[in-house]
């Protein structure tokens, strides 16, 4: 008799942009709350989630694999905007947390954000904020590298101020071989984060 093989688990990197943009119409709160809803799911059935904020830079908040405790709520709630929006580095620390925790899962980066990147590694050596046309080819080279290393990427994206760049999100999304999602209202980024979560469940194998 044959067998169903059980389907692979799922390491998910939520990279929440925490840019100055983000404070207003509360979308960085809803963003919060899509990383708690996320981790309360994933971990339910084993999948595995990490969650980092990126402006300038781009730092590891917290894992979750077995539960979300008081631990993980009280990282959550200590992200605070900052300065500019580095995709590329949002990027590039989701791969490296995937790839240091990864034990035999699926890798994939949902990106939050409500612009475009405005920054890139050039800051990191100059100091002074790259060209919007810099930044945007780092983040498209950095999505491509990580397609190269078998991580997909997913964008959910903020449009309330009517700043961000569509094409840009649409473009990542391509080249990282996921889905874009653009929403009006803040209050829908928890849902909308669980719908991805559930399209990436429906998807392995």
């Amino acid at each position: 008799m044959n067998k169903l093989l059980p389907k692979r688990s799922l390491d998910i990197a939520l990279a929440i942009d925490s840019s100055r943009s983000m404070a207003p119409h509360k979308k960085l709160l809803y963003a919060k709350k899509a990383a708690v809803g996320l981790a309360l799911a994933a971990s339910k059935i084993g999948d595995r989630v990490k969650v980092l904020a990126f402006s300038d830079f781009a730092a590891s908040i917290v894992n979750v694999r077995v539960k979300v405790d008081k631990r993980f709520l009280r990282k959550i709630t200590r992200i605070r905007p900052l300065n500019s929006t580095n995709v590329e580095a949002a990027l590039k620390k989701g791969t490296e947390i995937i790839n240091n925790r990864n034990a035999g899962g699926q890798g994939h980066i949902i990106l939050i954000t409500d612009g475009v990147s405005t920054s890139c590694s050039a800051f990191f050596n100059s100091k002074t904020y790259p060209s919007r046309v810099t930044s945007i080819k780092a983040a498209y080279t950095q999505a491509k590298r990580c397609r190269s290393e078998g991580i997909s990427i997913s964008t959910i994206c903020i449009d309330v101020d009517e700043h961000i760049d569509r094409n840009f999100c649409l473009t990542l999304s391509r080249l990282g071989k996921g889905r874009s999602y653009f929403l009006k209202d803040p209050r829908k980024l928890p849902n909308a984060t669980l719908q991805e979560y559930s399209k990436l469940k429906s998807s392995i194998v």
